[in-house]
């Protein structure tokens, strides 16, 4: 594999004063591949190597946990919390023609600002990896960051389930898949506690199924994605603004007034009015429409009295 790495001259810059001395700074410095030799880890590996770093400076005498490490054992404790507060779901997903049951993170709100805050922390080295020297990695940090996450998450409930099975043992029952379960939707509960997730079947039956599962989960996309949320102000009546307002329309004083706000997801400060929004904002209606199909009084986007 190749790692492309800050180079002057000939020499790759040490990631520590602790490994070499500073190399020449009157050289220029350029970003380089360097071809090296590494050991591919499985995620359960993984898991537990990022567990033996977690909040610690070394691992021995010598054995140092470096900055990408420490990110990434920080992103496993993120997934660890997903879990924990049972924030996810199962989905499906296809990679080089093979459909793979998976368990899916639902991230949003402070997890999504929590999870920002994670691509801002990774170093660069977490993304340094390339099979092509011919140019330098192309993933954005972020891409990288919700996959890690989404695999560890999936790998996580897994053994939650019990699948302890091999991933190659999987694989040679999978062609026997369709003989074995009363429909794809049976298949489909079985992947989720197996060790890879591996479906097979009829292909069409598969992608046929996917597109059910996305639909199913269509209403938590909408909530995770949407850059706005709805958010209820539950208002004192003894405000003036509510006691002139029921002073005009004849109403008796006392009542509390509801207000029904817009919240942006990336910044929780930032509060908006319903009423306002609406005028001429396309998609800010989208999380009030589906509060309003709870309650009939949510579909006032004004807000009102109780």
């Amino acid at each position: 594999m190749v790692l492309w790495l800050p180079t002057r001259g000939d020499v790759p810059l040490a990631s520590s004063a602790l490994i070499a001395e500073p190399s020449d700074a009157r050289l220029p410095q350029r970003l380089a591949p360097w071809r090296v030799t590494g050991l591919q880890l499985e995620m359960d590996q993984v898991i537990e190597l990022l567990c033996a770093c977690m909040r610690k400076q070394a691992l021995a005498p010598g054995v140092v946990v470096g900055c990408d490490l420490g990110c990434w054992a920080t992103a496993l404790r993120f997934a660890g919390s997903v879990i924990a507060r049972e924030r996810y779901l199962p989905g499906v997903m296809q990679s080089q023609g093979v459909y793979y049951a998976r368990w899916e993170p639902v991230i949003e709100g402070p997890d999504a600002r929590r999870l920002a805050a994670l691509v801002q922390q990774m170093p660069a080295a977490s993304r340094a990896l390339s099979d092509d020297n011919g140019s330098p990695p192309q993933l954005a940090p972020s891409a990288i960051v919700n996959a890690v996450v989404a695999g560890m998450v999936d790998r996580l409930v897994r053994r939650g389930t019990g699948a302890e099975v091999s991933a190659g043992h999987e694989k040679k029952k999978t062609a026997h898949a369709t003989e074995r379960f009363a429909s794809v939707h049976d298949h489909w509960l079985h992947a989720l506690r197996t060790a890879d997730g591996a479906m097979g079947g009829d292909p069409a039956a598969l992608a046929h199924f996917a597109a059910q599962v996305r639909e199913w989960q269509r209403p938590i996309t909408l909530a995770t994605t949407s850059p706005l949320r709805l958010c209820f102000r539950l208002e004192d009546p003894d405000e003036p603004e509510h006691a002139e307002k029921d002073a005009a329309d004849g109403a008796s004083g006392g009542a509390w007034h509801v207000r029904y706000l817009l919240q942006a997801a990336d910044d929780p400060s930032l509060l908006i009015q319903v009423a306002d929004a609406w005028r001429g904002r396309r998609g800010a209606e989208a999380p009030w429409r589906r509060s309003a199909r709870v309650s009939p009084v949510l579909a006032r986007p004004g807000g009102g009295n109780f």
